[in-house]
């Protein structure tokens, strides 16, 4: 597996799910993604999905057109800054 097991892709997916939504949807910008220690059990990490998706679904529901055709600006997690459509980044 290319995060070291199941649990740690896992946890990966879930993060880079959090981190756009975040993005996004709060303009924050996290300085990493989710640390595989702190998702011990695949229950944990299943709780984090579900919870992620929630709120996910919750910021989708809102989205209007012009909102998808907006421009988000973000920094990556080394600090950069790049810029790009709503629409795109969740296609």
């Amino acid at each position: 597996f290319p995060n070291g097991s199941l649990r740690g892709v896992l946890v990966h997916i879930a993060g880079a799910e959090w981190v756009w939504r975040l993005r996004l949807d709060e303009q924050v910008s996290p300085g990493a993604l989710l640390n595989e220690a702190d998702f011990p059990s695949f229950m944990d990490v299943l709780e984090r999905f579900q919870a992620e998706e929630s709120k996910m679904r919750a910021f989708l529901a809102r989205l209007t057109d012009a909102q998808l055709n907006a421009s988000v600006t973000y920094k990556n997690t080394r600090g950069v800054e790049n810029s790009s459509i709503v629409w795109q980044i969740l296609t």
